[in-house]
């Protein structure tokens, strides 16, 4: 006789959705913490997060980058060890809206601590671009924040980079920060390229780090591009033309260990708004093929070791002051051609020694004192360069960027790992038999799958609702029109008539004044009209008809049905009955009832009714 034998693999199939609650893997292997919905409660008393198994997070066999998670991230995955759920594995992330704020009491929330916080990344409030040389000033909070941000409420999960929603971005503060009219030799002037960034959703795969970081693969047709930037604003980026603009917001390093090659076949334009040192160890060689202008506004100081030889078809010095021509050996003027020697003031021809003066054929000597006329031919002047005076000093930057130093790592960073445990973690999880519990240790309570062991009761006195349960209200009753004058009140879509509606689905039956069809109020007093009504009417209500303890999500559930169907139906009906009972299978069932009105089935209540009642099982 063969024995059935169960283990991974040959368990059925398991799968969940979670949220991450931890990533600070002891083992640094990469694993999360998940809170999976309905496999856990909310309640961090019955499920304490740091009783969560460790996921294992699956990895391309491309090498490709692995998922980049963080806390609050909604997630798919599978247990390995089927029912018994205790070895999860994470297949991938799920992108969406960020709806609910976060709520440290319980679970499905980032959790992280103060003192986890204060070392995580978190994105820049500013940068200043300096142009003294002092480069750009980054300004962080002080810690890190909960996930989500408050800026990331209401919004997709993928970087707003994706679609264009760059306000308050790096992005951004580059189109405001464009180093323009550099000024350049000979007075050329240029400017900084306008970023090339117009993204077209769904073409940009961007990619945006905790820190601020992004990474941006652009297939939006006509402008194909590629940026890499960092959180203070350096980046480089391929235009879509194939131009490369690249901006360091810092200082920059480059060394190269080997031969370095350029070239360039346009111009070349360079300004140092500082000092530039450049040393040659070996022979400097440079090579023009046609002129070299070179403008100095202070001194010009030439020292050469040996001999300085210089050619050229006509050599032109004008020279504004005193000419001083020291050496300490022999001089040697020879002209192929005539020899012209001419002071315009005294001139003097002196020597220590003999001064002789040779000449093949003729000496002019010429002078106030002495006459000495042997030839007609007069000494003549030279010819003036005909260039421009060279421009005033310039006053250099005075910023002086800070030198890179070393940071001292956080105590946090050194994990001291045993390669065995590491090991032996993986491993087991191949040896561990995850047989799933049989019939004898099935803790379910009906066919629905609701597992009272697996859920957070809270005493009646206690009960009030959560944010996610206001949020979940306010999207079932959805905000009536805006207009011009402000939000306006509206006749029940299936009467016609009353009951007159206004806000958040609220009636006069719950307000302290009596609409109309003129009546108009604010957002704001919509949002307080719907808290009101639920804290002061339904809320008591629902205490006064429920006998048992309720979770937080079927008390949000309860109070969705209730306002919607009202107080006296809900009083009638057999869903507080089979509440009060304990039926929790049946009453959430029951939910799926109220999808009339005037007698005929209406598909919204319908899709209503269906969400509240998997609200009401989780």
């Amino acid at each position: 006789m063969s024995v059935e034998r169960n283990f991974m693999g040959l368990d059925s199939f398991v799968w969940f959705i979670g949220v991450i609650e931890d990533r600070q893997d002891p083992l640094a292997l990469g694993r999360v913490r998940v809170r999976a919905y309905g496999w856990h409660s909310s309640s961090l008393v019955d499920i304490p997060s740091e009783d969560l198994p460790w996921a294992s997070v699956m990895q391309s066999s491309s090498d490709a980058p692995p998922l980049m998670l963080k806390e609050n991230d909604v997630i798919m995955g599978f247990f390995a060890d089927g029912r018994s759920a205790q070895v999860p594995i994470v297949m991938g992330l799920l992108p969406g809206f960020q709806v609910r704020k976060n709520e440290t009491g319980q679970g499905f929330n980032d959790l992280r601590k103060d003192d986890v916080l204060k070392n995580a990344p978190r994105k820049p409030t500013s940068r200043t671009y300096n142009a003294d040389g002092s480069g750009i000033k980054v300004s962080n909070p002080d810690k890190a924040s909960h996930y989500p941000l408050d800026s990331d409420l209401e919004t997709p999960t993928l970087s707003g980079a994706t679609r264009y929603e760059i306000v308050n971005t790096v992005i951004q503060d580059r189109k405001t920060n464009l180093d323009k009219n550099i000024l350049t030799a000979l007075g050329k002037t240029w400017n900084e390229p306008y970023p090339a960034y117009n993204a077209l959703y769904p073409y940009n795969k961007a990619l945006e780090t905790e820190s601020g970081h992004l990474i941006e693969y652009d297939d939006t047709p006509g402008n194909e591009r590629i940026c890499f930037t960092h959180r203070t604003g350096s980046f480089y980026e391929f235009y879509p033309s194939g131009s490369k603009v690249e901006k360091i917001t810092k200082s920059n390093y480059q060394i190269i260990m080997g031969d370095d090659h350029l070239h360039v076949m346009g111009k070349v334009m360079i300004t140092i708004d500082q000092d530039a040192y450049i040393k040659v160890v070996g022979d400097a060689n440079i090579e023009v093929d046609n002129d070299v202008n070179m403008d100095v506004s202070g001194k010009m100081n030439l020292s050469v070791g040996e001999d300085l030889n210089i050619k050229a078809k006509t050599l032109n010095m004008d020279i504004g002051g005193v000419a001083t021509l020291v050496s300490e050996g022999n001089q040697f003027f020879t002209s192929k051609g005539d020899l012209h020697l001419d002071a315009q003031g005294s001139g003097y021809l002196t020597g220590k020694g003999k001064v002789e003066i040779l000449a093949s054929e003729t000496v002019d000597i010429m002078g106030s004192g002495i006459n000495c006329e042997i030839s007609a031919d007069a000494a003549q002047s030279g010819s003036p360069t005909g260039l421009s005076e060279p421009a005033s000093r310039g006053t250099p930057s005075s910023g002086e960027a800070s030198i890179e130093t070393t940071p001292v790592p956080f105590p946090e960073n050194f994990k001291h790992l045993d390669a065995y445990t590491g090991s032996a973690y993986v491993h087991g999880l191949l040896l561990d038999n995850g047989n799933p519990p049989d019939s004898n240790n099935n803790t379910k309570t009906s066919d629905c799958g609701y597992d009272v062991k697996t859920k957070t009761f809270i005493p009646s006195d206690e009960w009030t609702i959560s944010t996610n349960g206001l949020n979940f209200l306010k999207a079932q009753e959805g905000l009536s029109k805006k207009t011009a004058a402000g939000i306006k009140a509206y006749p029940d879509p299936v009467t016609g008539g009353e009951p007159i509606t206004i806000g958040y689905g609220t009636t006069s039956a719950v307000l302290p004044i009596k609409l109309t069809l003129d009546t108009i109020i604010t957002k704001e007093q919509a949002e307080q009209y719907l808290e009101d009504s639920v804290d002061t009417i339904f809320l008591p209500k629902l205490q006064e008809y429920i006998d048992v303890d309720l979770t937080q999500n079927q008390i949000d559930a309860l109070i969705s049905l209730m306002y919607n169907i009202g107080i006296v139906n809900f009083s009638k009906s057999t869903l507080r009955k089979d509440i009060n009972n304990e039926n929790w299978c049946k009453a959430a069932d029951d939910f799926l009832m109220w999808n009339k009105a005037a007698g005929q089935i209406v598909p919204a209540l319908s899709t209503r009714r269906k969400r509240e009642r998997t609200l009401f099982l989780t």
